[in-house]
């Protein structure tokens, strides 16, 4: 299990291979969406007059800075989604060796059937990682509150339970990482197969990553290089691609491996049988 990510690393290059204007047109459309509602909620800021830092460079607590923000939010979701899922679509064909133009990435706005998919699989995750957030988080915010209103600041006590808070909402992060690996497989099983209800392709991957939690873990901690680099804003039409290939090998692995069921004979021969789901999700995948 220690090379799955060497080799999901190393096969994603290869499928790359001849497929890199394709894979940075896409990204530079993905890139595109992302700065264009950017500079919408930075004009909308500027006519308002409504910054989003204040004059000491915090976050602006008004209320009309936080309604801009979360309307923003929204829209990036609403926009986001079915588009970094019709990518991973594009990306999943290219892994199988199919030719899909690069305007099937645009695939999941053209129906209302796949779009209410895509933003509802991302809605249930996001609900399911915010109780597990809340659950992680409860004990460090009660502690904070603590330190505020019945300690105060000033006192050896307040010092040592605001430390104590700080190193489990440290802890907690890293654990919450961890479970969000839960959820990876999600949309490579609605891409797979789109006629799949969204509550079963989250259900068939915290089944299927059960046993590969950790190495997914270390998968995605192993690009943490990598997205610093794109702060540069250029390697990200190096890094976006790379990883979205090397998810989908990492995913395709995980799938196979868990579809297959392995038995050992009387005389030592050990056979491979693809399970019935494996073999109707083959027949269906589009």
């Amino acid at each position: 299990m220690s090379n799955i990510r060497f080799q999901a690393n190393l096969q994603g290059r290869r499928m790359l291979t001849g497929k890199w204007r394709h894979a940075i047109l896409i990204t530079f459309l993905f890139v595109l969406l992302v700065l264009g509602v950017s500079l919408l909620e930075k004009a909308l800021r500027t006519s308002l007059h409504i910054p989003q830092l204040d004059s000491h460079m915090l976050l602006n607590m008004d209320p009309r800075s936080a309604l801009i923000s979360g309307v923003f939010c929204v829209v990036t979701f609403l926009v986001i989604t079915p588009l970094t899922t019709g990518q991973t679509e594009w990306y999943w064909h290219l892994a199988q060796n199919k030719e899909r133009p690069i305007g099937d990435v645009l695939g999941w706005f053209g129906s209302l059937r796949l779009y209410g998919k895509s933003i509802l699989l991302g809605l249930q995750i996001i609900w399911r990682m915010a109780l597990w957030g809340l659950a992680v988080y409860a004990a460090p915010i009660v502690l904070m509150l603590i330190d505020e209103f019945i300690l105060g600041y000033e006192s050896l006590p307040s010092a040592i339970l605001y430390l104590v808070a700080m190193v489990l909402i440290l802890v907690g992060s890293v654990f919450l990482t961890f479970i969000a690996m839960r959820y990876f497989l999600a949309v490579y099983l609605l891409v797979e197969k789109a006629s799949r209800k969204t509550t079963d392709c989250v259900k068939a991957s915290v089944r299927y990553s059960r046993s590969f939690r950790w190495e997914i873990f270390k998968f995605q901690w192993s690009f943490i290089f990598w997205w610093l680099l794109c702060y540069l804003f250029i390697p990200i039409f190096y890094v976006y691609p790379y990883y979205s290939i090397s998810s989908v090998e990492l995913a395709r692995h995980v799938l196979a491996t868990k579809r297959t069921k392995r038995i050992e004979g009387e005389d030592g021969v050990i056979a491979q049988v693809t399970l019935k789901e494996d073999q109707e999700n083959s027949s269906n995948t589009q």
